[in-house]
């Protein structure tokens, strides 16, 4: 497989129930920086719900686009979609997601 990209579809491997976000908490600090300098709504006990919504919402069909922008817009905030492209590496790192559409 390529490049984790936005058009990916991230596919389950394991039905268990939201495994976190699959980061080590720097790497959550950090991506929580990221996403506070470009809307400082942004709070640092929301990373975590965030990577738990993108986990409820893998469901083979949508890509990691669609699931990026549906989070955001729930969470109520506006960040580049790729910011979220950390989490599903930190998913696919644990062997809990593949990918198709590549």
């Amino acid at each position: 497989m390529g490049s984790i990209t936005l058009d990916v579809v991230p596919v389950k491997l394991q039905q268990s129930s939201t495994p976190g976000l699959g980061m080590s908490y720097p790497e959550s600090v950090e991506l929580f920086r990221r996403m506070q300098a470009q809307d400082p709504r942004v709070v640092f006990y929301t990373i975590r719900p965030m990577g738990d919504e993108v986990w409820n919402m893998v469901d083979g069909k949508k890509t990691i686009g669609e699931i990026a922008a549906a989070c955001a817009i729930e969470f109520g905030v506006v960040v580049d979609e790729e910011l979220f492209l950390p989490i599903f590496e930190g998913l696919m790192s644990h062997n809990l997601i593949t990918f198709t559409g590549d």
